[in-house]
């Protein structure tokens, strides 16, 4: 397992990495809730709603391996609370996350 860390696309809305991060939601949650702060649903008001800080998108961080997302450190209105959303499998990332 070797995942690494890239920007969030900084394109505002619905966009592909938005879909991306969105099934990595679901796909974590698949089991049942894993990510209590930080649902796909919350993802998806959290993207859409109109007090975004759409300029600081490219500070959400997004760790994939092998071309799948399985990290992500994020902000819900602007940045200054985070919030961290991790596949199970992938509990080693949590020092490179809280350093993020």
């Amino acid at each position: 397992m070797n995942a690494t860390c890239r920007p969030y696309s900084a394109h505002p809305g619905f966009s592909e990495d938005f879909l991306r991060v969105r099934d990595f939601l679901v796909r974590v949650n698949g089991n049942g809730l894993s990510q209590y702060d930080f649902s796909w649903g919350r993802w998806e008001w959290a993207i859409g709603h109109p007090y975004l800080d759409e300029g600081s998108l490219g500070r959400i961080g997004v760790w994939e391996d092998a071309g799948s997302i399985v990290a992500l450190a994020t902000y819900e209105e602007k940045p200054g609370s985070a919030y961290f959303c991790l596949d199970p499998g992938y509990r080693f990332l949590v020092p490179e996350l809280l350093s993020y």
